[in-house]
């Protein structure tokens, strides 16, 4: 365990390769994906742990730039692309961060990574329909979505409704 908390205290401080913000006082570490990965000493979960707490900290303050944000969560869903929370909740923090690119590209790259979870494409496909004003390609990613295990009969109720708008 104790190599564990090293490896999480090298990842947190990731000496001269960080990017530093001025936050309360004191400069904050988000560190690349390669880096962390390196500093991580093959305890990447653990690592992933550490950086989405920093992360949703970060999130919180209003004097963080949302690309802080983004990196937080690349960093995170890199290191441990099983774990489904840095994937949801980053979205929904880039989201209200105004970052719809980089949700957008996060949703992506989630689709990729649980290809039988429904809540993504119907993320996305609501970003594109609130965010574009995109009904058709809001209703493709819905009935992508629809197609999921699992999936509620209202992805391809909602993916009609908006075919219909056109």
């Amino acid at each position: 365990m104790r190599l564990q908390t090293l490896a999480l205290v090298g990842l947190l401080s990731a000496g001269s390769l960080r990017t530093l913000v001025e936050h309360q006082d004191h400069p904050t570490t988000i560190p690349t994906s390669g880096v962390a990965t390196v500093a991580s000493l093959g305890h990447n979960t653990l690592a992933s742990s550490g950086v989405w707490m920093r992360t949703v900290d970060l999130f919180t303050s209003d004097a963080i730039e949302s690309v802080h944000i983004t990196q937080g969560v690349r960093t995170a869903t890199a290191l441990d692309p099983a774990w489904r929370i840095p994937w949801v909740y980053g979205a929904l923090m880039l989201q209200d961060r105004g970052e719809f690119a980089n949700q957008e590209a996060l949703l992506l790259n989630a689709i990729d990574h649980h290809p039988n979870e429904a809540w993504f494409p119907y993320a996305l496909g609501m970003s594109r329909l609130e965010h574009h004003n995109d009904p058709v390609g809001a209703a493709d990613w819905l009935d992508y979505a629809a197609t999921m295990p699992g999936s509620p009969d209202v992805h391809a109720a909602a993916a009609d409704a908006l075919r219909g708008l056109k």
